[in-house]
């Protein structure tokens, strides 16, 4: 069954809203188009148009454009009496999901500015009603969630939907208050695209306070829906972020952790895992691992006792120690609360004080065999001590061990760079290059910075490395004029 992309712009747009993006979609061989289907849905929003279109991309990455509402009226002061509301607009796309794309099971919703409003509008109704959500992803380009400022324009043009823009105005007050809005990111997968160089849309309304959902990209408020190639920052967000679903592997993921406690997930250099974690966390709340999902940050520190402040933070308490972190731990435990924490940037942290943590991770799983779960993601630091030459004494050595499925779109600058770290071993490499086995990760350190700097992958069993694909192999032999 294909996927529905549907792509909706915002105030003032139309169409041409999204630059180039049919034609680099329609280009880029690495996108299924037997997977997705891709469309546009247009409202009126202009000052002198009225008309609402659907278009879809073709086959030559235009737009071909199905009028379903006819243009009735004529001149500005009538036209703007036409506008419609944001409900309203949200209930036209309601009708348009139901009818015209009913045999979509998955939707993936791309917006711009007041389209991402529309979309949330249309996906808060249909939670508040506690009908199925076909809405899977929603990506938002620089959406004022709460409002924007430079809307009280409004007040010198008779516009209705700059009036509902204001930060003030009754409809994004009450949208706002909404709890399905509130928590729409616990419910579907978000992601937040915020301009750094917008002055329309301040960060915390592009945001909605979700920062941790976020990309930030050197845009203003119409480049960032206008990407230029497909090695534009703007494309490879989009392009990763549909393509993410990894539905197969999150669900072996948990399943794996619902039965060992305790998992590893290592990821390389360059390669976006935000998509994969959101959907890892709402999989975990949905299976219920735990009453709270607890989030641990790894702080940048080689202070113990910053590091256990840090974890204290968490738990809105205080730890002098790790033994007072597990103590805690173990009470809460006894207590018969169910506890998952989950543990992010384990690069950060000091290698020693790492293994301590790790050490307590793995004393609280076997204190508590069914109420005690942690994910630890991490990438050279964590996969040098879950296999340590002695793989007996890593804290981590019975842990349940994954890789992030590998979405990285290198740059030929980063596979120079990571082959020039590699100069002085020329002959070995062009040996790899020339056919000869890889070996295993546990191999020597050019087949580890090959493998971190994501020029070498590891098979779906995550044992033997091979090239990601033959034209990098090809460069490689290039730069090192391999024969």
């Amino acid at each position: 069954m294909k996927k529905l992309v549907l792509f909706i712009h915002g105030l003032g747009g139309s169409e041409e809203t999204w630059g180039e993006f049919p034609s680099l979609i329609w280009d880029d061989e690495e996108i299924d188009k037997d997977e997705f289907w891709f469309a546009s849905y247009e409202y009126g929003t202009s000052w002198n148009d009225t008309k609402a279109t659907l278009s879809i991309i073709g086959k030559v990455g235009s737009f071909f454009k199905i009028p379903y509402v006819s243009t009735v009226t004529t001149g500005v002061s009538a036209t703007l009496r036409g506008l419609l509301d944001i409900e309203d607009v949200a209930r036209i796309l309601h009708s348009e999901i139901d009818i015209r794309y009913k045999a979509f099971e998955d939707i993936y919703i791309v917006a711009h500015d007041m389209g991402g409003l529309v979309a949330q509008r249309y996906i808060v109704d249909i939670l508040a009603k506690n009908r199925p959500l076909k809405v899977k992803k929603l990506m938002l380009y620089d959406v004022p969630n709460h409002g924007t400022s430079l809307a009280k324009i409004s007040l010198l043009y008779p516009h209705s939907q700059v009036k509902q823009l204001t930060s003030d105005s009754p409809f994004m007050e009450e949208f706002n208050r909404n709890i399905e809005f509130q928590t729409l990111d616990q419910k579907i997968d978000v992601q937040y695209i915020v301009c750094v160089k917008d002055s329309i849309v301040d960060i915390a309304s592009a945001t909605a306070g979700y920062k941790q959902n976020a990309l930030e990209l050197e845009r203003t408020h119409t480049e960032i829906v206008k990407p230029k190639s497909h090695q534009d920052l703007v494309y490879i967000s989009f392009k990763n972020f549909i393509q993410t679903t990894d539905d197969e592997f999150i669900s072996t993921v948990i399943n794996r952790l619902i039965s060992k406690q305790l998992a590893v997930l290592f990821y390389q250099n360059h390669t976006d895992i935000a998509s994969t974690q959101r959907a890892l966390r709402k999989k975990a709340t949905k299976s219920k691992l735990g009453d709270t999902i607890y989030d641990f940050v790894v702080p940048n520190t080689k202070d113990i006792q910053e590091y256990c402040k840090a974890l204290a933070a968490v738990f809105d308490r205080e730890f002098a120690d790790f033994n007072a972190f597990t103590d805690y731990i173990r009470d809460m435990l006894a207590n018969n609360e169910k506890i998952f924490l989950y543990v992010t940037g384990f690069e950060n942290g000091d290698l020693e004080i790492n293994r301590e943590f790790a050490q307590s991770l793995r004393t609280l799983k076997e204190y508590d065999e069914k109420k005690f779960y942690s994910l630890v993601l991490g990438r050279e630091k964590l996969y040098a001590m879950v296999s340590d030459t002695d793989n007996q004494l890593s804290p981590l050595n019975d842990a349940e061990e994954f890789y992030f499925p590998n979405i990285a779109n290198l740059k030929k600058r980063h596979i120079r760079a990571s082959l020039e770290k590699l100069s002085k071993k020329k002959s070995k490499i062009c040996d790899y290059s020339n056919g000869l086995a890889l070996g295993t990760l546990d191999s020597d350190e050019p087949i580890k910075t090959l493998f971190w700097d994501n020029i070498l992958s590891v098979d779906d069993n995550g044992s033997d490395l091979r090239w990601r694909d033959d034209e990098t192999k090809a460069r490689v032999r290039e730069i090192f004029s391999c024969r």
